[in-house]
């Protein structure tokens, strides 16, 4: 929400807290969102170890196939 402004001003600094806390909890859209927030800010390691662990969650088959809306975003 904070991230797109959905329903409440944009804050990004609010949208990096939430999305760290759900990554933390294996949310894979959150691991994703971080991931490329880490790369645009290119802190490149950081944006790696994120995008390893959301490949190795057990949740990451959850995700429909053909589910691009990340790569489109950040492209």
């Amino acid at each position: 929400m904070f991230l797109e402004g959905l329903g409440v001003p944009k804050n990004l600094d609010k949208a990096f807290i939430c999305l760290k806390d759900a990554a933390s909890r294996g949310n894979v859209y959150a691991m994703g969102h971080l991931s490329a927030y880490y790369y645009r800010c290119r802190l490149y390691t950081k944006a790696v170890d994120i995008a390893a662990r959301s490949e190795a969650s057990e949740f990451l088959h959850t995700i429909p196939h053909g589910d691009s809306e990340l790569v489109e975003r950040f492209a």
